[in-house]
């Protein structure tokens, strides 16, 4: 598969490296020649960081990473952003589902996707006809004539003016927008790169399984021991801990609020958020290689594909035009192939973004590897990938004795500890600072979430569901929205009107990380979790669950609304209030008490909020805390408890609530 060697193939080999060093993993002495083409070319480019890893008959055989006068050295688990590896990914994850008989990738589009368009506009009728293949194959026709790749996620102002919402803009807008547009070209029959069309895949994905593009891809490579992948985020305060950070001298007007501010184009000047399933994925390069080498062996327990999945997902484009000529490049669904006959067959995909280049390589030799920079070819001259291509071809080459030993057992992380009560509790993005998750586990399988949120306008909205515990997962498969309740002594059940909304999926790392994937209302996104507080130890599993206090309480004629009460180390109590307005909006406080034990009733002053703006959006400082009345709440053990609520703003009257706790498989020791 390599290209023809570079002109600066020879530089790139003789350079002799003064910055470029090894940052990270196991020295290796058969392979040290990867690092002197890894640390030269980072050398002749001033890329300040890179990782390299290499997989031979599945196992994992190198993984280094490299440093350049960077101002944060990477480590090898460090993840990058993968840009459009994340394309063969998702190709991998359609086949999957189609294996699992979720869908079959001649479905029309139109079976699993709202074609619906902006008011005003109709829809292109070829549309409808468009494959799930064919959007693998970049056979569907989208796009404008003259404009390579064009990716409609890159004119967020563009969309925003014409739906009304403004920005950020969901994939939802991208897509109503897009609905209204003429192809370009009849479905199948003319290679159109799109990063559109592979958003729509990931969208399919939602659809046939239920759960957003993102649990869903966990729940695959989990299978294969991959527990760390992270899709991307925008901002640079919002980089994960160990993402590499990445440079790039392009400056843009911000597409993640209206300000109109100008940001690093690598940070804010394109909506990762949006790029999930066509290249938004941020991974290490241990794991990529990870997938890669899963993928020779078919047949080996623990594969993802079956044999003729993986054939499938590499065969010709349906428009190809015979003969093949051996060796010649192809995109077959969602990869670069080449095939030097009896099924020998190279693929690969190229990954570019500002301050991002990746090459993910599968050889028909049974050898894998993963490139990935955080730094791209800006100079408009020359082709990186070109020579970084030509130089590891000849370093392959001179490889006669590859080392026996299998670096993933070190290299990958393990598998998380089941979910379970010690995760009871709070858990926020930090980066959210406003909003959050309330979990209370009932019995050993399942949870009640709340999450307390805003729309895209600032209103408070929250949203719940029952959640099922499956290994270090909870899983809502149907998220809840509820309306209609009065707020106050005339509340009545009957007027609580409850809508599907979505799902959602909270995968937890640890005890004090974890990430929430959720599906709200057809638009996916996703947020990295920390716990509020930790109040148990690794040996103390259920230490979160030892004060009766924790968890749900409720007034019978009340269905519909209730508290969620969290007691944290030294004595601290968190009071969440899930409720509704006198118009039947919904709304929700929050109070804090130190000290207290409640069994004799406390005052709590609750706040309401507002300003957060929903998804990647989000800006605490945009969230406005204002009092709003006294609860005075007694819970007893034993006895009656209570809530006498007063004091609040017009949209809230006095109400008194008698008080019961939900049932819970803990019997925590009354203390009263």
């Amino acid at each position: 598969m390599r290209f023809a060697l570079a002109p600066c193939l020879l530089l790139l080999l003789s350079f002799t490296a003064h910055g470029a060093q090894v940052a990270d993993g196991v020295d290796v002495p058969e392979l040290e020649i990867f690092d002197d083409v890894m640390t030269n070319f980072m050398e002749a480019h001033d890329i300040p960081d890179g990782q390299l890893a290499i997989t031979r008959q599945g196992k994992l055989v190198f993984a280094r990473s490299y440093t350049h006068n960077s101002a944060k050295p990477t480590s090898i688990h460090s993840q990058y952003r993968i840009a459009s590896v994340s394309k063969p990914l998702t190709s991998t994850l359609l086949h999957r589902a189609q294996q699992d008989g979720l869908l079959s990738l001649d479905d029309k589009i139109s079976k699993h996707l709202d074609l619906t368009t902006l008011p005003g506009q109709t829809a292109d009728p070829r549309l409808a006809n468009v494959t799930v293949r064919q959007l693998l194959q970049h056979l569907g026709g989208f796009g404008s004539p003259g404009e390579y790749g064009f990716d409609p996620g890159a004119h967020d102002a563009a969309i925003a003016f014409a739906t009304e919402e403004g920005l950020p803009v969901l994939k939802t807008d991208i897509q109503k927008y897009m609905n209204g547009r003429s192809l370009i070209h009849e479905p199948g029959t003319t290679f159109a790169y799109s990063n559109y069309g592979f958003m729509l895949a990931g969208m399919v994905i939602e659809s046939v399984t239920g759960l957003p593009y993102g649990a869903y891809a966990d729940e695959i490579l989990n299978e294969i021991g991959i527990y760390d992948a992270r899709q991307s985020r925008s901002q640079e305060h919002r980089l994960y801990p160990e993402e590499a950070r990445y440079y790039s001298s392009g400056v843009k007007s911000t597409v993640l609020d209206n300000s109109g501010e100008i940001v690093a184009l690598q940070y804010g000047g394109l909506n990762s958020e949006n790029n999930g399933s066509y290249g938004g994925w941020t991974i290490s390069a241990p794991e990529i290689v990870r997938w890669l080498s899963n993928l020779d062996n078919p047949l080996a327990p623990g594969s993802i594909l079956n044999p003729s999945s993986r054939d499938e997902m590499w065969d010709l484009p349906e428009n190809h035009v015979p003969p093949y000529n051996p060796g010649d490049e192809y995109y077959a669904s969602g990869w670069s192939v080449r095939e030097y006959g009896y099924n020998a067959k190279n693929t690969y995909h190229t990954g570019s973004l500002p301050g991002t280049m990746t090459w993910a390589v599968r050889l028909w030799t049974g050898v894998s590897y993963m490139l990935s920079f955080n730094k791209r070819n800006e100079t408009g001259q020359g082709n990186w990938y070109s020579e970084i291509d030509a130089a590891l071809g000849v370093a392959l080459d001179q490889i006669f004795n590859w080392p026996t030993h299998d670096l993933f057992p070190i290299v990958l992380r393990d598998q998380p500890e089941d979910a379970g009560a010690r995760y009871n509790g709070s858990w926020f993005d930090v980066t959210h600072d406003g909003e959050g998750f309330a979990i209370s586990v009932i019995n050993p399988n399942t949870a009640v979430i709340y999450w307390f949120t805003y729309d895209r306008q600032g209103n408070q909205k929250w949203y719940f569901g029952i959640a099922q515990l499956e290994g270090h997962r909870m899983i809502v498969d149907t998220l809840l929205e509820t309306r209609g309740g009065r707020f106050g002594p005339g509340f009545d059940p009957t007027e609580v009107e409850t809508t599907e909304v979505g799902s959602l999926v909270i995968n937890f790392y640890d005890g004090v990380r974890a990430k929430a994937d959720y599906l709200l209302n057809g638009h996916s996104g996703y947020q990295e979790l920390s716990r509020l507080s930790v109040p148990f130890s690794s040996d103390e599993p259920e230490a979160s669950g030892d004060d009766w206090r924790n968890g749900l309480w409720y007034d019978l004629t009340h269905d519909g609304e209730g508290y969620v009460v969290e007691v944290l180390p030294g004595g601290q109590i968190v009071i969440y209030w899930f409720t509704y307005d006198k118009d039947g909006d919904p709304a929700w406080m929050i109070g804090t008490i130190n000290g207290e034990s409640l069994q004799d009733g406390a005052a709590i002053t609750m706040q309401l909020t507002e300003g957060g703006n929903f998804g990647v959006g989000f800006d605490p400082d945009n969230v406005i805390a204002t009092n709003n009345g006294t609860a005075v709440i007694q819970l007893r053990c034993d006895g009656p408890s209570s809530s006498e609520y007063s004091g609040g703003n017009s949209r809230f009257s006095e109400v008194t609530l008698n008080l019961q706790r939900l049932a819970t498989f803990i019997e925590p020791p009354c203390t009263e």
